[in-house]
């Protein structure tokens, strides 16, 4: 299991549409520092998840392929910083928070947006 910030950050990024080394560092010594690393452990697990199932054999391709599909898509975003808390002024904490919401349109309300 990765422990480092650089085993943490050492995947494959050739896939990832809003990847930025810069900006995943600069997360990882912000104030949401220690939800990122957590974030970046959960991808870890997603990936190995993924791998095994693709491995197994008792179920339909179809459904396999987009099981698989899933779970690599939770973790790119979980990467990419997209379900860090947004800043104090409102606005995202990265550029792709917006793109996860505008895919998610039926996540519940956040509490910021909700004055909770």
């Amino acid at each position: 299991m990765p422990q480092t910030d650089d085993e943490l950050l050492a995947f494959d990024t050739s896939e990832l549409d809003d990847w930025s080394e810069d900006h995943a560092r600069a997360a990882l010594g912000g104030r949401h520092g220690a939800s990122y690393r957590n974030h970046l452990l959960i991808a870890w697990h997603l990936d190995s998840w993924a791998e095994a199932e693709g491995r197994r054999r008792e179920v339909d391709a179809h459904y396999k392929a987009g099981y698989r599909q899933a779970l690599q898509d939770m973790a790119a975003f979980l990467r990419q910083t997209y379900y860090l808390p947004r800043g104090p002024d409102r606005t995202p904490v990265t550029s792709g928070f917006a793109l996860v919401h505008q895919t998610h349109a039926d996540r519940p309300p956040q509490p910021e947006e909700t004055g909770r």
